[in-house]
């Protein structure tokens, strides 16, 4: 079980997140052999296996990537983070580098930097200024 600290400066909204992240996790059908391979087959899957996924950990019914938490193929759940580390009022609107650093501290997906590129030249208010 992981201890209180690790989520002790995580707002309420992200917390909404993690909990709607273990909801979805088992429904993206990209992730569905490595979380069988971590649940279900470690100690019998071929070394071939075992290195390809040497980088993914569960633990609390949540899939870890090099340590960071994994965000399963759910486009509203990317958006709901990129509002969170983009535009709300404490991320501030920063630019592509800052918004993927914010992002990339705690959680990951493939093609992330392209998804956080994306949004932030898709928002209104930067593009304004």
């Amino acid at each position: 079980m992981l201890p209180a600290e690790v989520f002790a400066n995580t707002s309420e909204e992200e917390l909404e997140i993690v909990t709607e992240v273990r909801s979805k996790l088992r429904e993206d059908p990209s992730l569905e052999p490595i979380i069988q391979f971590l649940t279900e087959d470690a100690d019998n899957a071929p070394p071939s296996i075992r290195k390809a996924y040497r980088d993914y950990d569960w633990e609390e019914d949540l899939l870890w990537y090099r340590g960071k938490l994994v965000v399963p193929d759910s486009e509203p759940l990317k958006e709901q983070l990129l509002r969170e580390f983009h535009n709300s009022p404490l991320a501030g609107h920063p630019g592509q580098q800052r918004t993927l650093e914010l992002l990339s501290r705690n959680y990951w997906w493939p093609g992330m930097k392209s998804t956080a590129k994306e949004w932030v030249e898709c928002c209104p208010v930067c593009q304004a200024n």
